[in-house]
């Protein structure tokens, strides 16, 4: 995990921060471009001080959003946001694994804030 520290940061909060900077930059990119090459995605995070450092950190960056299944590189080195095939009242649909998570994480928040206001208040 020190080897991480280069790549992520030093502490727990600011690797989490920036992984999940990362994460969004990726996402945004993908979902504005529908794909990008790897290149052009080092072309648009860099810039004239970007340290090889930065580098791998967005190759291993690429790499972790594969293995977790968010994105996939193709023989190219094009990334495509990882889709998922649902049906919904219409039919079958693709939606991206992103969407899918974002309602996870919305759905804890929300219990979060719930679980937390009925400590404040009991008769809720």
């Amino acid at each position: 995990m020190k080897d991480m520290a280069i790549l992520w940061g030093e502490t727990p909060e600011s690797r989490e921060a920036a992984r999940r900077s990362f994460e969004t930059t990726v996402e945004n990119l993908l979902i504005q471009n529908g794909s990008l090459y790897i290149k052009d995605l080092l072309k648009r995070i860099g810039h004239e001080t970007t340290l090889i450092t930065d580098y791998q950190r967005i190759l291993f960056g690429i790499k972790e959003l594969v293995n977790e299944g968010k994105i996939i590189v193709d023989e190219n080195n094009k990334i495509h946001l990882a889709m998922l095939t649902i049906f919904d009242e219409v039919g079958f649909k693709e939606i991206p694994i992103w969407e899918i998570l974002h309602k996870e994480e919305d759905v804890l928040e929300k219990k979060e804030i719930i679980r937390k206001y009925s400590k404040i208040n009991p008769f809720a």
